[in-house]
């Protein structure tokens, strides 16, 4: 069975390696790329994205859409993924252009045309949030929890570990939301191997991204 799947992204090195996965996995159709500011700005973000699809041959459409948070300026970790996001390797700029139209319409639309599909959120939320602003009957349904429902429903606790396998580990690429996505305690627990992850995460990715480069000759 194929797997459908918008992708919206805030394309540093994490996400592009994300991508690149989903771009090549025989099981999964990406129907459309769209672009959030996050972890670079979005039209970083965007360029990232074009690059990664030229990279894994594909001709996807990729859409740009918001180009910060809606309560607060925008934040980069340039101090992480580099000033382009992909670790500063001084990669070639993508030949494929975004589309025209923006993230926020494309998702609404292609939802529509493709009932089931999956959405993939691998950045900040902006351009779904939008995108349910312009559904009314969606937000009435209150699909969007606050952040003590969040952490209620889906922290990772000392508790929740308990019904995974003896040696699972605790992993996270980072930036991480403290006390939000995982509780403080297990990310500074003996199972939790964060710091290393952190520390070898954009190393790792750019040897993927040159293994697709090198790959394509």
């Amino acid at each position: 069975m194929t797997v459908r799947m918008i992708i919206d992204t805030d394309t540093a090195s994490d996400d592009a390696v994300a991508l690149a996965m989903a771009l090549r996995h025989p099981g999964v159709r990406v129907l459309a790329i769209t672009t959030v500011a996050g972890n670079c700005s979005v039209e970083q973000a965007t360029r990232n994205a074009l690059f990664t699809t030229e990279l894994c041959e594909s001709d996807v459409p990729v859409h740009q859409g918001a180009a910060g948070p809606l309560l607060v300026p925008a934040s980069f970790a340039t101090w992480f993924h580099g000033q382009d996001g992909l670790g500063d390797q001084g990669y070639p700029p993508p030949l494929r252009r975004r589309e025209a139209t923006d993230a926020i319409t494309a998702l609404v639309a292609t939802i529509r045309a493709n009932p089931g599909c999956t959405v993939v959120t691998l950045g900040p939320l902006t351009n779904v949030v939008m995108a349910l602003r312009l559904q009314r009957e969606r937000m009435a349904a209150g699909l969007l929890p606050s952040t003590p429902e969040y952490v209620a429903r889906y922290q990772l606790t000392e508790e929740a570990l308990r019904h995974a396998h003896p040696e699972a580990l605790v992993m996270h690429p980072g930036p991480m939301n403290r006390d939000l996505e995982i509780a403080g305690e297990l990310a500074d627990s003996e199972r939790s191997v964060i710091e290393a992850q952190v520390a070898n995460g954009v190393p790792v990715r750019m040897a993927v991204l040159y293994t697709l480069l090198v790959g394509k000759g």
